[in-house]
């Protein structure tokens, strides 16, 4: 494995920030899974399987393939980049959707920093639909967190997505596909956030949705749901998605304000 410079500075920072994010005590666990993990990659030697990582304030399942989504993770809990004040300091939101929770780690961060929250998790990947209910079952939120395993878009039914056995992540369109090696092509259960919302008879305050270029097609799923929703967070994945997401969300009574570089966060104005 050739590792480029620019490549290994950013491996040494994220170590450094999963130590500082990570007890003392469970140090030694995480410095373990670590070597593991450079053993398979250099040399593919496994060492061991799965590894449950002690970090601040949940628990989380890994594997020595590097297939537990630790990039995502480091998104969470070290850059925090859906993190909003006036949303996390709301202590009137109680539901939650988050529409591609990959491995559940703003779903655990919401229900470990928010008792008073459930989280609906929705990810159509088979094998990191699996590590979000091993997150859910190592943190004992199995009764505030819910995973569902279906693609979210515009209607209901079933739907072709895009995976690979070397990554976490599922595209339901064509064209992020050079982001897999060797992709394949599954059949998943396909919904819209109101028809899950109807038939469970649940609302979201808090939309979360990052869909790997889906976006536009959840929100065309959802009027409803955006009609009770009081705040959207929403990953756009080029220029042409992040203005028709901003027209959708305008369209449905929200002012919309971007966040770093890839983030729409939508709040609901006064006058609705």
């Amino acid at each position: 494995m050739t590792i480029s410079k620019n490549l290994s500075f950013q491996l040494v920072k994220k170590t450094f920030d999963f130590f500082a994010a990570t007890p003392l005590p469970h140090w030694p666990k995480l410095a373990w899974y670590l070597f593991a993990w450079l053993a398979w990659k250099i040399m593919g030697i496994k060492l061991g399987q799965e590894y449950i990582l002690v970090f601040r304030p949940f628990k989380v399942v890994v594997d020595v393939q590097g297939r537990g989504g630790l990039v995502f993770l480091h998104e969470i809990l070290v850059r925090h980049i859906y993190d909003v004040a006036e949303v996390g300091q709301n202590t009137t939101v109680r539901t939650v959707f988050d529409a591609g929770a990959n491995c559940g780690f703003f779903a655990l961060y919401q229900a470990t920093a928010h008792p008073e929250r459930r989280v609906f998790c929705f990810e159509p990947h088979p094998a990191t639909f699996q590590h979000l209910q091993k997150n859910i079952a190592a943190n004992h939120l199995e009764q505030r967190v819910f995973p569902i395993h279906a693609a979210v878009g515009a209607t209901t039914g079933e739907c072709s997505i895009h995976i690979s056995e070397e990554s976490s992540m599922a595209f339901v369109n064509t064209s992020p596909l050079q982001l897999l090696q060797a992709p394949k092509s599954v059949k998943v259960p396909l919904m819209s956030l109101d028809a899950f919302a109807e038939k469970e008879g649940v609302w979201p305050d808090y939309l979360k949705i990052d869909v790997e270029g889906f976006e536009s097609e959840v929100l065309r799923g959802a009027p409803h749901c955006l009609e009770r929703a009081r705040w959207v967070m929403l990953e756009y994945h080029s220029p042409a998605l992040k203005e028709e997401c901003r027209l959708l969300l305008i369209k449905s009574g929200f002012e919309t304000e971007q966040i770093g570089n890839e983030l729409w966060f939508g709040r609901k104005t006064k006058s609705q």
